[in-house]
């Protein structure tokens, strides 16, 4: 069965599967995409002796943010477990004197009343490069299970290397610039402000004190300031038992934001002065402090302490995204800062799921820490889950869990289809490049999705009972996969509801997803999943490990998959359990109410991590079905049938016929899921084929696709618009005027005429990007300098959508790309000056779009040109 395209299909169409045929033999993978960590030989030479264990640690620090340099004392209280003459422990670019070095042991109170000192024979930074040991050698051996005191007096630099304890600044709103010191410690990085038992699972309470230069500034740490001494000397409550990496202290002229307290716990941000002044803080600070009672809601466990803050880093001066310090969370400032004038809708909810991200590290983290690094995902994966369940439960009509599938699972699959550019989710690492390494997309949103999917096998009644199990049972301390199994393992055994087959664990199921690379679950590339007509009643299904270049795979892997099916009789959407579990290569399966000439569909809702193909009848019948009547079929499988079909045609195990005849039904959809789907996958192929002859063509066919879609959601805001229509509209204008729609291009170019008459009237938020990308392939030399501008006389670091200007002229074809290189050549400085590290997305968003030696010979050559005052026209 194929739908009628005309003169599309009879004459364009072979031509164009026949490039695509071409493509996919020459780029098996996607052009770009994050590497991830390799294997070490040897990891375990860079683990600390297990000999003594740190019970707690007494940290003073005085940071002389002028010299940018700082002085520390800390203290280690450690329990000796094994017979030893030396102390082994982290420091990294600390000044450390053998004489500043105290060893005292803690006398037993009954017997030995007396402190007694131990000598110091030496003291040296010790190993091989990345070990970043520091050996404390005794002239006399610790006894087991006594406890000692540590005493250290050292020096250190506030570095300008954004981690550790470093250098910061920003300008207050009279241009003058004010430096703070900040920390940031994940994953290895502690132990350049104070010696310390660097490892995740050597978890210990901390108090800090910190010294500020004078009374104007504000420090802050991870619990709550209890002392304040000579107005400069502020000490902090001592934490609960934590790893070093969760540490967290801030000293600053920046400001506070009024306190809100909810459920007793009390939140802040803190910012710079300007940020505070004009409230950008409000929308994190009262979204945040919801998010944090939903979380705790949905886990049963409180969370531990009494305050959280939330502190808005300058971007150039931040090098994550965010960081989950235990009840000081960091930013960057346009992760957290966020004003109705400014924000976009998307900006808003990344923000909003950002900070979901992060407190759901209070609990997936911080009051439960992985036994090492190998075990990340127990952080990140549920992190990530979070991320979108927690704001979820906050803005419940953002359709947050449905958006995960497209954003985060279909998007790892890409990676995770690429031989020797994965990784099981079960990965061990030693030195902190290695370790720095697995903070990936498997450990993200591959761990994520995973996560995911055990929640839909096992019902969310019995995964919510797990958590709590689990976090009640490990809480302060360390855990491996295992014991996250054990306890939901306890509450799939408490239920009446749901039960595994009598072969089966969850234990058992987890282990196959997480000890391999590839799709299932662990690691490299996407798995498979075909089902094959036999008699209408049962269905044969096979696994087999995905690859984009189907001809690569060379070895066999099966995971335990849950199945779960849709017919035409019988959708039950809503029932996301496992019908059957394919646990062998190959299987015969009962599927009820299955009938002949009824479409199949397997994996509802992509609760399951694999992708799923069908024999070509099938096929047929699904594509009748989507266009009989889309709604019959989950938005979330509708977007699963677009991801799936294009993926599958690009690793050659379809053809191309199946995604283009499937995506004609978007004539009639309306949903931002499916349309999310749609444009990841035709963004590869707008790429590949802008060197064939047959772009025109294809991009005439996209643009008769998405015409309905344009008219159903216009060109300006609606008041009755949704959250996702305003998400939708931006893609969709993007994408009609990226790919030439004439319309769109002279509409979005009066309406930057109109602001250039009348700046008063500024472009809607939510509408720039698109308006920019269009305006600017019909722009005159003026037009675009006017754009220039603005964007250059933007000055809060929040306010930052005029970057789509460069984006919309690169997206401009190698007009643009001249245009922006020569802009790029000529005002390199000012544009540094002003971007800082951002210009690393310009420098890359060009590079992307320089596809030729002569493209790149014509744009340098554009710079004479417009040198000369002549304006470069398409």
């Amino acid at each position: 069965m194929l739908y009628q395209v005309g003169v599309f299909r009879m004459e364009v169409l072979a031509g164009i599967l026949l490039v695509l045929f071409l493509v996919h033999f020459s780029f098996g993978g996607p052009l770009s995409r994050q590497v991830t960590a390799k294997p070490e030989k040897d990891s375990s030479k860079y683990r600390l002796p297990d000999v003594v264990k740190p019970v707690s640690y007494n940290i003073k620090l005085i940071p002389n943010i002028k010299a940018e340099t700082f002085e520390g004392k800390v203290e280690i209280t450690i329990k000796v477990k094994e017979s030893t003459s030396q102390i082994i422990l982290h420091s990294k670019n600390l000044n450390i004197n053998k004489n500043d070095i105290e060893i005292e042991e803690i006398p037993d109170d009954t017997k030995e009343p007396h402190k007694k000192t131990v000598a110091v024979k030496s003291a040296n930074n010790v190993g091989e490069p990345g070990q970043e040991f520091f050996a404390i050698v005794l002239d006399t051996e610790l006894k087991v299970c006594n406890k000692y005191i540590v005493k250290i007096t050292y020096t250190g630099v506030l570095n300008n290397d954004k981690k550790g304890f470093y250098i910061a600044k920003y300008k207050d709103e009279n241009g003058v610039e004010k430096k703070f010191a900040t920390t940031h410690f994940q994953p290895t990085a502690a132990r350049l402000a104070f010696p310390c038992f660097d490892e995740p699972a050597l978890k210990a309470k901390f108090k800090i004190t910190l010294v500020k230069p004078n009374k104007d500034y504000i420090a802050v740490s991870n619990t709550p300031r209890i002392v304040t001494s000579d107005q400069v000397e502020d000490e902090f409550a001592e934490t609960f038992e934590m790893s070093t990496y969760q540490i967290a202290f801030i000293v600053s002229e920046m400001k506070l934001s009024n306190i809100l307290t909810v459920n007793s716990i009390n939140h802040q941000v803190l910012a710079r002065p300007q940020a505070i002044k004009h409230r950008t803080e409000q929308y994190a600070l009262e979204t945040g402090s919801k998010i944090l009672k939903e979380i705790e809601n949905f886990v049963n466990v409180s969370y531990s302490l009494t305050k959280m803050d939330q502190a808005a880093i300058p971007d150039d001066y931040f090098s994550a995204g965010s960081m989950e310090n235990w009840g000081l969370v960091t930013y960057k400032e346009t992760n957290l800062l966020y004003s109705d004038k400014t924000t976009t809708t998307s900006r808003k909810q990344t923000i909003a799921t950002i900070i979901a991200h992060e407190f759901g590290h209070q609990w997936f983290g911080n009051l439960v820490s992985p036994k090492w690094w190998k075990y990340l995902w127990l952080n990140e994966g549920f992190a990530t889950y979070f991320e979108y369940r927690g704001a979820d439960l906050v803005h419940t009509d953002w359709n947050l869990m449905d958006q995960f599938v497209v954003k985060n699972t279909q998007y790892v699959f890409g990676l995770d289809s690429l031989e020797n550019k994965t990784r099981p989710m079960n990965h061990d690492a030693g030195s902190p490049t290695a370790i720095s390494a697995l903070f990936d997309r498997v450990a993200y949103e591959k761990s994520g999705s995973v996560i995911r999917m055990m929640e839909a096998f096992l019902t969310t009644q019995v995964f919510i009972k797990g958590l709590h199990y689990y976090l009640e049972s490990r809480k302060y301390n360390y855990a491996t996969p295992e014991h996250l199994y054990e306890n939901l393992q306890k509450a799939l055994d408490a239920s009446t509801d749901i039960k595994l087959p009598s072969d089966l664990s969850v234990s058992k199921i987890m282990r196959t997803w997480t000890e391999k690379e590839g799709y299932p679950v662990s690691g490299k590339i996407p798995q498979q999943l075909n089902a094959i007509y036999e008699n209408f009643v049962n269905a044969i299904l096979f696994q087999s490990r995905f690859s984009l270049n189907k001809e690569s795979v060379s070895f066999d892997s099966s995971w335990i998959i849950p199945i779960n099916f849709a017919t035409k009789t019988n959708k039950d959407f809503d029932n996301i359990t496992a019908d059957k579990w394919l646990t062998v290569k190959e299987d015969v399966i009962d599927v009820k109410y299955l009938k002949k000439d009824e479409w199949l569909l397997v994996n509802k809702k992509q609760t399951g991590y694999y992708r799923v193909n069908y024999d070509y009848k099938n096929w047929d019948l699904i594509v009748d079905a989507l266009k009989e009547d889309h709604n019959q079929i989950h938005i979330v499988n509708r977007a699963q049938l677009i991801d799936d079909t294009f993926n599958l045609a690009r690793s050659g195990r379809l053809s191309y016929d199946i995604p283009f005849e499937l995506i004609w039904y978007l004539k009639n959809e309306t949903n931002y899921i499916p349309f999310y789907s749609f444009f990841t996958a035709i963004d590869f192929l707008n790429t590949m084929l802008s060197i064939s002859p047959y772009h025109i063509n294809f991009k005439n066919h996209m643009l008769n696709i998405l015409d309905c879609i344009y008219k159903h959601l216009g060109d300006e805001e609606k008041t009755d618009d949704s959250h996702t229509d305003k998400l939708n509209r931006a893609n969709v204008l993007k994408w009609i005027c990226d790919l030439g729609h004439d319309g769109c291009r002279t509409k979005a170019l009066t309406k930057l005429r109109n602001w250039q008459i009348n700046e008063s009237t500024p472009i809607e938020l939510n509408l720039q990007a698109s308006t920019f990308c269009g305006a600017m392939r019909l722009a005159n030399e003026t037009e675009w300098q006017f754009l220039y501008s603005q964007y250059e006389e933007a000055t809060d670091s929040i306010d930052t959508d005029l970057q789509d200007a460069f984006s919309a002229v690169c997206n401009s074809g190698s007009f643009g790309v001249n245009a922006a290189f020569q802009y790029l050549l000529n005002d390199f400085e000012s544009l540094h000056s002003k971007l800082g590290n951002r210009m690393m997305s310009i420098i890359s968003m060009i590079g992307s779009k320089l596809t030729t030696k002569e493209q790149l010979i014509e744009g340098i050559g554009a710079q004479g040109s417009l040198d000369n005052g002549k304006w470069p026209r398409r």
